[in-house]
Parts: C-alpha cells; sequence; structure tokens
C-alpha cells in the first residue's frame, strides 16, 4: 500500500499520504505468525516513511499527532530487521538498506562518527557476490556524510540558511580517500560510468574545499573521460606591450548551437555524428586550426555528469583568469542546454499503442510477434521511466553483466539550468559596451527564475519535505547571487539608481528566504563599493570595515581580502589625495604672492621687511603622520599577500596596490605591466582602465605619445561603461544617441591629463579641442547629477 499511497512532498495530499502509509504498515507488523521475509521487508518499509517524515519535521509539529514518537519506532524498526536479516542469510539483501537508514537518523540525533563507522564497518561485509549496485550505494553513502560538513548534518528540516560551513582539511582528505577507495572498486571491475562519476565527484570536491592547484589536472582527467576537447591557444595579450590594444584577446566567439534529437536512454555507447555535432570556429583571422566539434551526449547520466563538468570548468578558468578556456567551455554548456539536455517532457522514440499493450495476444503471429512487441513494451515503459526519473535529478548508470543498473540522485535539473545562468553571468566579466553579456545574463537569469518558479517541479514520490526545502534554499541562494552580479555591473556601469534599487531588492528577498546573514558580508561590500564610486569615502570607509568584520566573523575568505584591499586603496587614494591638494594650494599660495609682490614694486607701497616676516609668519599645513603612513603601508602590504592566492582578478588587484606602494619606478612599472597582461586575457576592462591610467601617469614626461595613446584607450573605457542601451528619439523626430557618461571621475581625470599634455607639449589646437571636450563632458555630468532617479 505504501508505494501506491505515497505522494511528493509538493502533493497536497503528501501528509495523509505519509499518515496512510505508516497506518498500513504498523497494521501489518501486528499479524500474528509473519515470515522474516514478510517482518523483515515490512519493518524496512517502516523505516523508509518514517525517515520521510521525520525529514519532513512532522514529528515536531503539533498539527500532526500521527507522527508522534516516530524517531523511537523508526529506531526500533532498524535495529529488529537488521537482527532478522542477520539471522537469515537470504534476507541478505535488507541489511545494507537497514544500515543506511540507520547511519541517517544517527546524523540527525548529532552521532555523525557513528553513523560514519556504521558505513565503513558494512563496506568491509562484502563479498564479491553482491550486487554492485548495492556496494557502490554504500560507498556514495559514505562519500555523501563526509562532503557534508559536520556542523551542517545537525537536524534534518533545518538546512543552515545561514551558508556553507568550512570544511576541516581532515574531512577532506577523508573524503578523497573514500572517493578513491569507490574509483579503484569501479576500475577493478571496468565500470567506466561509475569511473566517470567518481571523477566529477572528486573535481567537485577540490573545487568546494578551495584545492585549486589540483583541479587542472583533475579538470583535464574527468574531460578526458567525457571526450570533451578544447583548443588551447595561448592568450594574444601575453605578447603585446602594455601601450597597446589588446582588444583582440578579448573577443569571445558567440554561442552557435544546433538541434539535437531526442536521447535514446538504452543506448549506452556514446557515438558521436555529424548531426550531433557543431563546430565553434575562433573568431580571430590569425587562428590556423579549427576548433574540436561540440560532443554531444546520448544518456542522461552522461549530459548530467558534462553540464556538471562544464559547468565546474566556466568556474574554474573564470578564476584563473583564462577567458578563452572559459569561453569555450561556456559554448559547449550552452549547446548541450539548447539542445535539450534538461527538456524530459518528449514522447518516448517508439510509442506503442494502448491496445498493443492491453492485448498482445490479438496479434495473428504466435510468437515471434508477441516476443517482438514485449520487447518494444520494455523498452518504451523503461525509456519514459528513465526520462520521468531524469526530470526529478536521477540518472541510471547500466553496469556490466546481468547487474541491475546503479541510480543516482544528482543536481536537480531545474537548479542546474538557473545555475547556468549564474555561471555566464560571472564568466562575462566585461561591463564594457552598450549590451555587457554580463548584465545581460543576470537579467535574463532572474526572468528564468520566475518563470520556473511557476512550473510544477518534478520530484520522486519517495522525496521528503526537507528535499524540497533544500532546492528551495538553493534556488534562493541562485537569486540572491543572481542580484548580486546585477549589483556589482550597475556599480561598475555607474548606474548608481539602479544598484540602489537592487539592493533594496535583495535584502527584502534574503529576509523573506531567511538568507540575510548568509549574505550579509556580500551586501555591506556592495554598499562599501556603491559608496566608494559615488566619492563617499567615510561611509565607504565604514562598509569596508564592517564588510571585513562580517566576512572574518563567517570565514568568508575572498570577501574580507576584497574588502581589505578597498579599504588599503581607499586610503592610499586619500592620502595621495591630501598630498595633491596640499601642493596645490602651496601653488596657488605662490602665484598669489608673485602677484602681492609684483604690484607692490610697481606701487612702490608697502615695507618689504614686513613682506618678509608675513611670509614667515604664514600658515604651514601639518604634515600627514609617520604613523598613518606606516599603518596603511602594513593594511596594503598584508592585501598584497592575501591576493596572492585569491584567484586571478585579486591577483591582478595586488599587483596594483603593490604598484602603489614602492618607490621605484621600473618595479611599479614591471607590477603595473603584470597586472594589465592578465586583466586582459582574463577580459575584465573595468579593471583594464584603472591599470591603464595608472600606467599612463608612469609616462606622461618621458613618452608623451605613448602616454596619450594609453589615456585613449582608457577615456574609451570609461566612456563604454556607460553606454546606453538603444538610442532615443529626439523631439525632432530624429534619433539621436543618448548621453553616456560611464565613469565619470576617470573620465575627467583623463580628460585633465591630456589637457595638460598638450599645453607643455605646445600643441594649442589639440588643447583647445581637449578644453572643449572637457567643458562638454562637465556639461553632462551637471545634468545628470540633476536628472532624477528613475
Amino acid at each position: 500500500m505504501p508505494s501506491i499511497l505515497i505522494h511528493p512532498p509538493n502533493h497536497q495530499l503528501h501528509a495523509h499520504s505519509l499518515c496512510m502509509s505508516l497506518l498500513a504498515l504498523r497494521r501489518c507488523l501486528k499479524i500474528p505468525g509473519l515470515s522474516p521475509d514478510i517482518e523483515c521487508r515490512a519493518l524496512t518499509s517502516l523505516a523508509e516513511v518514517g525517515m520521510i517524515i521525520i525529514d519532513g519535521g512532522f514529528s515536531q509539529q503539533e498539527l500532526h499527532v500521527w507522527a508522534n514518537g516516530i524517531e523511537p519506532e523508526v529506531e526500533e524498526a532498524t535495529s529488529k530487521g537488521l537482527m532478522i536479516a542477520q539471522k537469515h542469510p537470504s534476507l541478505r539483501i535488507y541489511r545494507s538498506q537497514l544500515t543506511f537508514l540507520a547511519a541517517q537518523l544517527a546524523v540527525w540525533q548529532n552521532n555523525i562518527k557513528f553513523a560514519r563507522m556504521l558505513l565503513r564497518r558494512l563496506l568491509t561485509t562484502y563479498l564479491p557476490s553482491d550486487p554492485p549496485h548495492i556496494i557502490y550505494t554504500a560507498h556514495l553513502k559514505l562519500i555523501s556524510h563526509l562532503i557534508t560538513p559536520i556542523d551542517a548534518q545537525t537536524r534534518p528540516n533545518a538546512m543552515a540558511p545561514n551558508g556553507s560551513p568550512t570544511k576541516l582539511s581532515q574531512d577532506v582528505r577523508q573524503t578523497m580517500t573514500a572517493i578513491q577507495a569507490m574509483q579503484k572498486h569501479a576500475a577493478k571491475y571496468g565500470h567506466n560510468g561509475v569511473i566517470l562519476l567518481t571523477r566529477v565527484l572528486r573535481l567537485r570536491q577540490l573545487v568546494s574545499s578551495g584545492l585549486w592547484d589540483q583541479v587542472s589536472e583533475a579538470l583535464a582527467e574527468t574531460e578526458e573521460a567525457l571526450e570533451l576537447e578544447f583548443s588551447s591557444e595561448q592568450d594574444p595579450s601575453t605578447d603585446q606591450p602594455a601601450g597597446q590594444s589588446l582588444r583582440k584577446g578579448l573577443r569571445v566567439t558567440d554561442l552557435n548551437t544546433v538541434h539535437m534529437n531526442p536521447p535514446s536512454p538504452t543506448k549506452h555507447s556514446i557515438n558521436t555524428k555529424p548531426s550531433d555535432t557543431t563546430e565553434v570556429r575562433p573568431s580571430s583571422e590569425s587562428a590556423s586550426a579549427p576548433a574540436p566539434p561540440l560532443k554531444m551526449f546520448n544518456t542522461y547520466f552522461e549530459r548530467s555528469m558534462a553540464l556538471h563538468t562544464l559547468i565546474i570548468g566556466v568556474v574554474f578558468c573564470t578564476y584563473v583568469g583564462r577567458v578563452s578556456d572559459a569561453s569555450q567551455r561556456l559554448a559547449h554548456l550552452h549547446a548541450l542546454l539548447d539542445a535539450g539536455a534538461l527538456r524530459f517532457d518528449k514522447k518516448p522514440s517508439n510509442p506503442v499503442s494502448t491496445s498493443t499493450i492491453t492485448s498482445p495476444e490479438a496479434s495473428p503471429s504466435a510468437d515471434g510477434s508477441n516476443s517482438a512487441n514485449t520487447t518494444n513494451i520494455e523498452a518504451t515503459l523503461q525509456e519514459t521511466q528513465e526520462s520521468d526519473d531524469a526530470a526529478c535529478g536521477i540518472v541510471r548508470i547500466a553496469l556490466s553483466g546481468p547487474s541491475l543498473p546503479l541510480y543516482v540522485q544528482t543536481t536537480h535539473p531545474r537548479i542546474l539550468y538557473t545555475l547556468a545562468f549564474l555561471v555566464s553571468c560571472v564568466a562575462k566579466k566585461d561591463p564594457v559596451g552598450r549590451r555587457p553579456k554580463r548584465k545581460i545574463f543576470a537579467v535574463e537569469g532572474l526572468s528564468t527564475w520566475e518563470r520556473e518558479l511557476k512550473k510544477e517541479l518534478n520530484l520522486p514520490s519517495f522525496a521528503s519535505m526537507g528535499d524540497l526545502e533544500g532546492i528551495d534554499l538553493r534556488l534562493a541562494k541562485i537569486k540572491a547571487d543572481l542580484m548580486c552580479e546585477l549589483v556589482g555591473v550597475s556599480i561598475m556601469r555607474s548606474e548608481f539608481d539602479a544598484a540602489e534599487q537592487t539592493l533594496s531588492v535583495l535584502i527584502a528577498h534574503l529576509r523573506n528566504a531567511d538568507l540575510f546573514s548568509s549574505f550579509a558580508c556580500r551586501i555591506t561590500l556592495h554598499h562599501a563599493h556603491l559608496a566608494h564610486a559615488k566619492g563617499q569615502t567615510d561611509r565607504a570607509m565604514q562598509c569596508y570595515e564592517a564588510a571585513e568584520a562580517f566576512a572574518e566573523e563567517r570565514g568568508d575568505d575572498f570577501v574580507r581580502v576584497s574588502a581589505r584591499a578597498g579599504r588599503a586603496c581607499l586610503k592610499i587614494g586619500l592620502i595621495r589625495d591630501k598630498e595633491c591638494s596640499k601642493k596645490e594650494r602651496e601653488e596657488e599660495a605662490k602665484q598669489t604672492k608673485r602677484k602681492t609682490r609684483a604690484k607692490s614694486r610697481e606701487r612702490k607701497v608697502g615695507d618689504e621687511n614686513a613682506m618678509e616676516v608675513d611670509e614667515d609668519a604664514a600658515v604651514v599645513e601639518p604634515e600627514t603622520p609617520v604613523e598613518e603612513f606606516e599603518d596603511v603601508q602594513k593594511l596594503a602590504e598584508d592585501v598584497v599577500e592575501a591576493c596572492r592566492g585569491m584567484g586571478g582578478t585579486m591577483w591582478s588587484v595586488g599587483r596594483v596596490i603593490e604598484a602603489c606602494l614602492t618607490d621605484e619606478i621600473l618595479k611599479s612599472k614591471q607590477h603595473l605591466k603584470s597586472a594589465l597582461s592578465f586583466a586582459s586575457s582574463a577580459g575584465d576592462n573595468h579593471l583594464r582602465a584603472l591599470i591603464l591610467a595608472l600606467v599612463a601617469s608612469h609616462y606622461f614626461h618621458t613618452a608623451t605619445d605613448d602616454a596619450l595613446g594609453m589615456l585613449a584607450m582608457c577615456e574609451n573605457l570609461a566612456a563604454g561603461l556607460g553606454a546606453t542601451v538603444k538610442p532615443t528619439t529626439g523631439t525632432n523626430g530624429k534619433e539621436k544617441i543618448g548621453d553616456a557618461i560611464g565613469n565619470a571621475p576617470l573620465r575627467i581625470w583623463v580628460s585633465d591629463r591630456s589637457l595638460e599634455i598638450y599645453k607643455r607639449t605646445g600643441n594649442a589646437p589639440a588643447a583647445r579641442k581637449q578644453e572643449a571636450a572637457n567643458r562638454a563632458l562637465q556639461s553632462l555630468i551637471r545634468k545628470s547629477e540633476k536628472r532624477p532617479a528613475k
């Protein structure tokens, strides 16, 4: 009865179905004289239903009186069932499932070590004659308990909304050992599908644990197992000097996808056909060899593993700053998704009529036709069942020989689909242009999230309310991440009103989802960046300090280092601003004194001694304290050291800060050149504009032509950060391009430096033209400041 009655957790009768199933099992166990196999099966079913009830939180709710006391009942059922299974060798098959349930119950009772000991002991009792899928399931159960940190394995229905706990190095080592043991067992018996699964698990664990130095090798092994081929091209930015344009190295091939035939789950051999592949040609005209074709996959398991591998590959390549490699993997990921890798609403390839299913004996032939019809029916039912399972995230791994297949619960397709938008948004780091892809993917990802939320969520009947809440929690985190990316790109493009509005919506979403504490440090960092970009130095400093404190409390090293880097850069800028202001005032004072002296000589009035006394009595502004310089320098040095292991972007930021600290011009140029090369290869034009401005400042007095060229590139990038999406219509009916300001402070600085160079070199026409451009820019900025917020 439970197999007939039970409903998935998103069904309105889920609680009623659990109650009726529990009642039926209790009545079954009260029947006198049960045979050992029936009793053991009933006890196992009672434990399974009880675990669903516990995970759903029904036993803790006063409304569901029928679920009270279910935990002791489940514990008793598992113990009694294990005793019966041990006494009767024919019931050996139930021992594994009962041990899995007992281990999970022990985890929920905060007895993590006992649960792991049960699973390790179970693995040592298996014989070569035991079913392989049972052995692999035990391996996966142990890996699952090791992957999830102890802090997160507290109670069911209480998934930590405050983010992922920090993993201990001991847990990471144990997890890698367990994965390696499973891979060795699969290699011993030639189960290639299981070997592929272990490689993906190892890759995922390395990325999750932050062991980036081992990810490259693991990614290459996993892609080799999937037969994914990507061309490894040398970035052209490394062969060009820092003063030349690196735009060719930043071009990304557009996504070209083709239609993919419906999957054939019954076929487990990968045959790449011309219709299943498409080629992505490099956009650079100098490319000599074509890119390898995009491979499609025939089974749901291979597609799931390919999607996971490509997503991790895109994240890793983006993290280390290899935009070319990330773009190739992202193109393959989009091709799979556009071809229907996560669409499961297709009809079977060989549909069978109802009459054939209900009356196979009606066929005129005797044995041959009936056998063929039966085979077609079984294949169709298997294909339909596998498609339904894949829609829930359950994939099938075929094992060699007569062994039953292994079914694995992977990431839910809805999570994968929305996660693909987030990964695409993160991979497209360039915010310059009329339609930056980073912003497009963020907006489309949020729209897709809203559309997916209105659709029915496919879940297996044995899923619990905890599984449903876990999926909702992950989707809520993905939406928050997408909104964070949208806030970031809005700040980069100086769209401050949009950034503030998105931040308000983000905070409301996090409050509703009980995720605010998890994102508090990131939100504070966004507020710091927003205040920094708007010139609100006091608020920016406070937000940087608060973000650093929140991140240190939660163990978020990336946000902590980012906040410290922002604080260090802000302090360096404030000190430099004080020095420049002091020099300007001194220069103004000297000019005023010269004019006063000239007037005094002409009029021959005044006493020169009195004037000398006035000069000596002039107010001298105090110097910046030495302690302040030392504190800022110490902070900046700590940030530089911390940025070395935090990925490509932070590495470039560290080089920029290091260039600002050094007193040697050659070392400063070397640091900036390295940062510029890396920012160009990573496709980060926002950081590239800043580095170009810093590099140009070193050539103002030595190579004016190079300085003007770099200032021109910096001006183009700064203006592109505010390029409008489409032209607006003027009052006379003609279309005109909307006002684009972009990064106003940077553009003003570039304009002033260009004018200074033109005046110093005596280029009067260029100076007059630059002065007119400066006045137009200032007027444009004043108009934008008066413009009401949208």
